[in-house]
């Protein structure tokens, strides 16, 4: 487990350092361009060994318009995550997409 976590610091690392971090400095019409992005990372199981996608470990970084509140820990216990991939596409304005893959709602980053 510890190589595992290892490994999850170390593409955590690189996001921030490679990606958000740059990101966040060039700016874009007066604001950050992280201010007009939305990056999403995350393991795609839950719990590996049974290959679970419920309650998977996501980060997402930016809003791309969309008011997500940053800075909080969320926890959406038994949502699909193709719940967020929806909630994704209602809050860029895209709402007549109804549903997405198993989708069984929308989680709204903005509560």
């Amino acid at each position: 487990m510890a190589a595992a976590s290892d490994v999850t610091r170390y593409h955590l690392t690189r996001l921030v350092e490679d990606c958000l971090t740059p990101l966040n400095s060039v700016a874009d019409g007066g604001t950050p361009l992280l201010e007009h992005t939305l990056v999403h990372f995350g393991g795609g199981l839950g719990q590996g060994r049974e290959h679970e996608e419920w309650d998977l470990p996501i980060l997402v970084a930016g809003n791309a318009g969309i008011n997500t509140n940053p800075g909080r820990h969320l926890s959406f216990a038994d949502q699909s995550l193709a719940n967020l991939y929806l909630g994704f596409l209602h809050g860029i304005g895209q709402t007549e997409y109804g549903s997405f893959a198993d989708s069984t709602g929308i989680i709204d980053l903005s509560a």
